[in-house]
């Protein structure tokens, strides 16, 4: 987003920063937090950064609440996976995972080998993989190559 004062998006939409695709899923996640007063705690995202490259972030979203205990709205912050301390290691352990799923040959991955890189057994791998990123590796992987093609993608000239 590349904005550093409070005037600059006060009153923005997800939509005045980010392609169409992407804004519709942080609504998303913005509604479902406010829907079920739960937070979404270390939600990895590909996210098109200000130079036009992708890299991931890390999200977490919280509920805000009234007076009465109802969720009235939300806050949330995303860091830069690359740019994050030692205090994020338990995201930064899945390193060898995001390094593979943005190389060029992610598409023939399977969890025994995802597992092996973070050191987990494949049903520890595969209950993670499905907590941090809201999908199966399986299901996960045709939904990421569809979005990296959409996000990744040069400007059109």
């Amino acid at each position: 987003m590349n904005r550093r004062l409070e005037d600059e998006v006060v009153g923005s939409r997800d939509c005045d920063f980010f392609p169409p695709s992407l804004a519709e899923s942080y609504s998303r996640d913005d509604r479902a937090v406010i829907r079920s007063s739960e937070a979404i705690v270390d939600k990895s995202e590909l996210v098109q950064n200000p130079h036009g490259s992708c890299d991931w972030f890390c999200t977490t979203k919280l509920p805000l609440f009234d007076n009465d205990g109802r969720a009235v709205g939300g806050c949330g912050i995303t860091r830069e996976v690359t740019k994050m301390t030692l205090s994020n290691v338990r995201f930064l352990s899945w390193e060898p995972v995001i390094t593979t799923l943005l190389s060029d040959h992610a598409s023939s991955l399977d969890s025994a080998s995802m597992a092996w890189s973070v050191s987990l057994s494949v049903s520890q791998f595969n209950r993670q993989f499905r907590k941090r990123l809201r999908a199966s590796l399986r299901n996960y992987l045709p939904i990421f190559a569809s979005r990296r093609k959409v996000i990744c993608s040069p400007p059109p000239s």
